[in-house]
C-alpha cells in the first residue's frame, strides 16, 4: 500500500498550504499543493479532465451510497458513479493514447474505465450549467471543513506550473548541469512566489561532528544530478516510449529535516511528499549504530501503541499494534538483538530493502515465506492494514476524519506519528506523544531512496518519486554517485560493506535488495547495468 504524504492531513507540504490559506476557518485558498482527505480511492467514479491534451483537473462522484472496490477486474461493470463521472468528462476526456490501459505494469495493462459515453442517456445538448442543475434538484453546495467553503461555490482553477499553482520553473542559474546548462527544473513556492525548499545547509552533527553535515552547495548538486539523470532516463509510466522520467527529488539530513527539493517538468504531484517520505525512511532505518542520537528501535519504542477504532470512535476490540513489537520482530527476523539499536553494527537501508521487510511474505512473490517484520501476518494483512507503515499514521488519519466530520474541533498536527487516538470520545482527546522529524510524514515502502554518507558517516538521505520504482531507485542511487564525483567532498552512497544486501538472514537464502536499476535506462544510448560496481 502506498500512502502518498500529500494525502495525509498531517503532511508537511499540504500543511503549509493550509497554514498559509487559513483554510480550516474557511479562508481564501492559496497556492498548492493541497491535501486530500484519505488518499487514493479504489471505488470507481473518478476520472481526469483534459483540455487540448493537458491535464487540468478531475471529477469524482459518489452517488450509489457504496464505497468499495472492483474485486473482479476481468469483466465490465455498470457503475452508477462512473457513468456520472463519464458524462462530466464529455469535451474534457483524457486522450486515448495516454490512458492507463496503454501503459504496461509488470506485463499487464490497467483498466481505465468500465463506462463509455455511448452508454449515457443524456447528450451534450441537454447539459445545463451546474448552478442551474443544483437549483433544479433542490441541491446545495456542501462545505467540507478544512477543504471547501460552500460560500465560494464554484471557482476557477489554476494553471499548473505557474506561481499561483504552487509550482513554477526554478531559477535557471541554480538548477544547472555540470556544464552550466539549465535543467528545466521546477520548485514549490509559497503565495509570495518564494521557493519553499531551497538548498539549505544541515544543522545536525553526524557522528557528533557538525563538520560532517551536508552543505547547501552539496544539497544543490545532489538535486541537480538527480534531476539531470531523470531528464536522461526513459520513463516507465509515460507514453510514448522514450518520454523522459518525471520526478520530484528531496534531500534531508539525519534528523529528517528538509534540506532541499526540486522537480522535473510535469512530475506527478504526489511525488512531493512521497519523495520526502522515501528520503526520511532510508535515513531513519540507516540510523542503526548511531551514537549521536536515538537509533530506530529506540524511536519506535517511544511511540504510543496504535488504537484501532470503530466507526463511532470507540476502541475496536482487538490487540493494539505495538511499535516495540515491530522493533523486536525485526531483531528476531534479522537474527540480531542489536539490529536497529545504537549498539548494533551500522547498516545502510534503502527504501527497497525496507520494503522487502514490509511485505506479507518474504521473499516477495512465493506465498510460503514468513511475513516481513514490518508487515501484518497472513490473515491480518490487507491493503487497508499493511503493518508498520499504516500503523504509524493511523490515528492521525482518524483524528483528521473526526475533525472534518465535526466530532472534534482540533485538526491533526503537522506530524503524522505519535498520535494516541481518540479512545473514549469526548473524554479522552487526541494527543501527540514523542514527535520526531525523522518520520514526520510517515514511512514509505516503495523503492526510490538511499542514505547519503560522507566517508563512513551517515549524513542524510535522498528520495525520488514520480516514475516507475526502478527509475526512482536509479535516479536516487546513480544521481548521488554522480553528485559525489562532481563534488569531490567525500559525499557518496553507503559503503558497499554496510549495505542491507550484505545481511545474512537466518533461515533465508534470499537477501534484501539494496537498489534495482533498469537494464537499459537511457533515452539516447544503450548503456546497460549502469548501477553495477557503484
Amino acid at each position: 500500500m502506498c500512502l502518498p504524504g500529500r494525502s495525509l492531513g498531517c503532511s508537511l507540504v499540504s500543511w503549509l498550504a493550509v497554514i498559509l490559506a487559513n483554510e480550516i476557518k474557511g479562508g481564501a485558498s492559496t497556492v498548492g499543493p493541497h491535501r486530500a482527505p484519505l488518499g487514493l480511492s479504489a471505488d470507481p467514479g473518478g476520472l481526469p479532465l483534459y483540455i487540448d491534451g493537458v491535464a487540468v483537473g478531475g471529477v469524482g462522484v459518489v452517488a450509489d451510497g457504496i464505497y468499495g472496490l472492483d474485486k473482479i477486474i476481468t469483466n465490465f461493470d455498470t457503475d452508477f458513479d462512473e457513468l456520472i463521472a463519464t458524462s462530466a468528462t464529455r469535451g474534457y476526456a483524457a486522450p486515448l493514447d495516454i490512458r492507463a490501459d496503454q501503459i504496461t505494469i509488470v506485463g499487464k495493462t490497467a483498466r481505465f474505465s468500465d463506462s463509455f459515453v455511448d452508454e449515457l442517456l443524456s447528450s451534450l445538448s441537454d447539459a445545463q450549467p451546474i448552478a442551474d442543475t443544483i437549483a433544479a434538484s433542490d441541491g446545495n453546495y456542501v462545505s467540507v471543513i478544512g477543504y471547501y467553503n460552500s460560500a465560494s461555490q464554484t471557482k476557477a482553477g489554476t494553471t499548473f506550473g505557474q506561481p499561483n499553482s504552487g509550482v513554477r520553473p526554478a531559477d535557471a542559474t541554480v538548477f544547472v548541469d555540470s556544464d552550466g546548462a539549465s535543467l528545466d527544473a521546477f520548485v514549490f513556492v509559497d503565495q509570495s512566489n518564494v521557493n519553499r525548499y531551497p538548498a539549505t545547509a544541515a544543522a545536525d552533527s553526524p557522528s557528533g561532528d557538525a563538520l560532517n553535515a551536508l552543505t547547501a552547495s552539496e544539497v544543490q548538486i545532489i538535486l541537480n544530478e538527480a534531476i539531470n539523470l531523470a531528464n536522461e532516463s526513459r520513463a516507465q509510466i509515460r507514453v510514448p516510449a522514450g518520454t523522459q522520467a518525471r520526478v520530484t527529488a528531496s534531500v534531508v539530513d539525519t534528523n529528517g529535516t528538509i534540506l532541499g527539493m526540486g522537480r522535473t517538468r510535469d512530475g506527478p504531484v504526489f511525488g512531493a511528499d512521497v519523495s520526502l517520505q522515501k528520503a526520511r525512511t532510508a535515513t531513519f532505518f540507516s540510523g542503526t549504530g548511531r551514537t549521536d542520537g536515538r537509533a530506530p528501535a529506540e524511536i519506535l519504542r517511544g511511540f504510543p501503541d496504535t488504537l484501532y477504532i470503530n466507526s463511532d470512535l470507540t476502541l475496536l476490540d482487538t490487540p493494539r499494534p505495538s511499535f516495540s513489537r515491530y522493533a523486536l520482530d525485526a531483531q528476531l527476523f534479522l537474527g540480531d538483538a542489536d539490529a536497529l539499536e545504537s549498539t548494533g553494527a551500522p547498516v545502510a537501508f534503502s527504501d527497497r530493502a525496507g520494503g522487502n521487510l514490509s511485505r506479507p511474505h518474504y521473499p516477495d512473490g512465493p506465498t510460503t515465506g514468513p511475513p516481513g517484520p514490518f508487515s501484518k501476518p497472513e490473515g491480518e494483512w490487507s491493503v487497508f492494514s499493511v503493518g508498520l507503515q499504516l500503523d504509524l499514521v493511523y490515528n492521525s488519519l482518524i483524528q483528521h476524519v473526526a475533525f472534518v466530520a465535526g466530532i472534534t474541533s482540533v485538526d491533526v498536527e503537522q506530524n503524522c506519528v505519535g498520535n494516541t487516538g481518540l479512545a473514549q470520545p469526548p473524554a479522552v482527546p487526541f494527543q501527540t506523544v514523542g514527535q520526531v522529524p525523522n518520520l514526520a510524514n510517515g514511512i514509505q515502502i516503495f523503492p526510490g531512496s538511499v542514505p547519503i554518507y560522507r566517508g563512513d558517516v551517515l549524513v542524510g538521505g535522498i528520495g525520488v518519486s514520480g516514475d516507475g520504482v526502478d527509475q526512482d531507485d536509479m535516479i536516487s542511487f546513480l544521481g548521488l554517485h554522480r553528485a559525489g564525483l562532481r563534488l569531490n567532498t567525500g559525499i557518496h552512497n553507503a559503503p558497499p560493506e554496510i549495505r542491507a544486501d550484505t545481511l545474512q538472514i537466518p533461515g533465508q537464502s534470499s537477501r534484501l535488495r539494496y537498489v534495482n536499476c533498469p537494464q537499459t535506462p537511457f533515452i539516447d544510448n544503450n548503456d546497460t547495468e549502469v548501477c553495477n560496481g557503484i
